[in-house]
């Protein structure tokens, strides 16, 4: 079965790791399921080039 949504081309933020440009992320059902090497792709039914935008995870204030 083909994958949702497969972004490409994305600067991907990895917490604890840094930043890795031209990453291939596997959206399933409105979460990242998958991190792809650079160039990777896999049969989607929807691909969506993120131009070297930056994609990471949601920001959560936890300080109160």
């Amino acid at each position: 079965m083909p994958i949702d949504l497969l972004l490409t081309n994305a600067r991907l933020v990895l917490p604890g790791v840094g930043v890795s440009p031209g990453s291939v992320a596997v959206d399933e059902q409105g979460r990242i399921a998958a991190v792809l090497a650079p160039g990777v792709t896999l049969p989607a039914q929807r691909v969506v080039d993120c131009g070297e935008r930056w994609l990471m995870p949601g920001l959560i204030d936890s300080h109160v």
